[in-house]
């Protein structure tokens, strides 16, 4: 079936077992196209954004998602879950003069919110999306790990900086989508492997640079076989000053555009499209999934299973739509940050409640609309009736508005796999964060190793060479760097963040051919992109 978003005026196609989904949970199919349904999800998702602000029940300073200038009132952790305040206290009954949004806004504002999501963790007031973390900064949607800093999605890993997507590794800087390594340098996509440098999809390597497509190989150069000594000389001529690392990467950016690729990091996947999915069967149009099974337009999703159009969702969410930042979720459409929670529509920040709807910040809630509890029978009805409502006001069906997102378009995920600039936001109906000033000449980060740094340095605030935003280093990164023999970087750690970014595939599927056979493909390298894009088969006939 085809239909038109109206949002983008693009076509997209509802396909037979969507329908069948819908109708499983009720809720009419979508008006808008599956990007279109991304972008505003991701819209409701700040990651990186912190601020230093009051908590508003304690007074003391906290560094929180939300800036002082947001309307929402901000708890720090202990004090939201303590019984000093009950979240029922700001239920009231619905109106049905007014829409379902502007009911929600209201209660939205009233609640208060927890200062961010960073749960057991010791020493880590500069994280967010967080737990289980020791001795971490600027780390964000990670948990279990240890000394690592500058990064996003780092799980049960130590001593990483400048890192995306990192599984049980160890000594890790600049990598992305690494599982189980230890100490590599500026390297995608590795496995198993150690010591590797300027590489690309290895699997159990080690001692290796600027390589791509090797498997258990150890002292290679350029995909060629070298000696132990030939190999750590030229590592040690490399980083003994900045100018030679810095000629390493540029040699590392011409290896990434002129290798050959797989069309898709699939794993032990049957019937599935998409990229980085892993164990999943009949998983369509997906990214960063693990364990999927039935579900369609995902990403960062482990365990899903019958779930459809839905962000950062772990812990077996099951029968779940339109929901996003959540753990552990069942039969829940369209809802936000909620854990353990089953049987909830058009609720935020909801925690082990059961039956409810239009809720936010409950704790142990059943059978409650918009934070007021009702006896299951009073409940099925008034649920009902809001439904009718918005059904007449064009609102059921639809995930949150806009405008109830508590963040600015350029301060959530949105701007990253979406980027508009600042008039583009706010005529799409978006709000936007006016950003510091940036340090207008400001003195730049020497070019020196770290070796070479005085010991001051952590004392001293520079200026981005990209963006002209501050700089300012924290001890344990200069101790790093030193131990790493690595120079300084020249730029923040936004600016790092977006660089390793930009090498990752994009979470858009092309109908492309393989480069070699011909075969029909599906996959997330766009048509522009330099890289030798080859169907499975013959990928495999190129990795040594």
């Amino acid at each position: 079936m085809n239909k038109v978003c109206k949002n983008c005026g693009g076509k997209f196609i509802l396909s037979e077992k969507e329908k069948i989904f819908y109708a499983k949970l009720d809720v009419p199919s979508p008006t808008r196209c599956p990007d279109c349904r991304m972008q505003r999800r991701y819209a409701f998702r700040n990651e990186r954004a912190l601020y230093q602000r009051k908590c508003d029940g304690t007074g003391k300073n906290i560094i929180s998602i939300y800036s002082p200038d947001k309307p929402f009132k901000a708890y720090e952790n202990d004090y939201w879950w303590s019984n000093k305040w009950d979240p029922m206290e700001f239920g009231r009954d619905f109106d049905f003069s007014k829409t379902f949004a502007e009911n929600f806004r209201d209660l939205q504002i009233k609640v208060p919110r927890l200062y961010s999501m960073v749960i057991n963790s010791v020493n880590c007031e500069y994280t967010n999306m967080t737990g289980d973390n020791k001795n971490c900064y600027l780390l964000f949607a990670s948990e279990n790990d240890e000394d690592c800093y500058y990064g996003k999605l780092a799980q049960t890993c130590k001593d990483c900086i400048d890192c995306s997507y990192i599984y049980n590794s160890e000594l890790l800087y600049e990598c992305i989508n690494c599982l189980k390594c230890y100490h590599c340098l500026f390297s995608k996509d590795l496995s198993d492997s150690s010591d590797c440098y300027f590489c690309a999809d290895l699997k159990a390597c080690s001692n290796c640079l600027f390589s791509w497509g090797l498997r258990n190989k150890q002292n290679c150069i350029f995909n060629k076989q070298k000696t132990k000594e030939e190999f750590e000389a030229e590592i040690k001529k490399i980083f003994s000053s900045p100018d030679s690392a810095e000629g390493a990467k540029k040699e590392f950016e011409k290896m990434l555009k002129n290798r050959i690729v797989k069309y898709a990091e699939l794993l032990k996947c049957e019937e599935c499209t998409g990229d980085y999915l892993k164990n999943c069967k009949r998983v369509h149009e997906s990214f960063d999934v693990i364990n999927g099974w039935d579900c369609a337009y995902l990403t960062d999703a482990c365990d899903p299973k019958d779930t459809h159009d839905s962000s950062f969702i772990y812990y077996k969410p099951e029968l779940c739509y339109e929901t996003m930042s959540t753990l552990q979720l069942y039969n829940v459409q369209f809802t936000t940050y909620c854990y353990y929670c089953a049987n909830l529509q058009y609720c935020d920040h909801c925690y082990h409640s059961k039956h409810c709807f239009g809720c936010v910040g409950l704790k142990r809630g059943e059978y409650c609309i918009f934070n007021k509890e009702y006896s299951e029978k009073d409940y099925k009805e008034l649920r009902s009736r809001i439904i009718e409502h918005m059904k007449r006001t064009g609102e059921w069906g639809e995930f949150f508005p806009i405008n109830l997102s508590p963040f600015c378009y350029n301060e959530t995920v949105a701007i990253d796999y979406y980027p508009l600039t600042r008039l583009e936001a706010l005529k799409s109906g978006y709000s936007w964060k006016e950003s510091e000033p940036a340090s207008a000449g400001g003195k730049h980060v020497p070019s020196i190793l770290a070796t070479a740094a005085p010991d001051n340095i952590i004392n001293e605030i520079f200026s981005c060479e990209s963006c002209g935003k501050k700089i300012k280093f924290i001890p344990q990164e200069i101790k790093f760097y030193k131990h790493q023999n690595l120079s300084l970087p020249q730029i923040c750690f936004e600016c790092r963040y977006q660089a390793r970014h930009n090498l990752r595939t994009e979470r858009k599927l092309y109908n492309r051919t393989c480069q070699k056979c011909g075969a029909a493909i599906n996959t997330a390298y766009n048509p522009n992109s330099p890289e030798k894009v080859y169907c499975e088969k013959c990928y495999l006939e190129v990795v040594e």
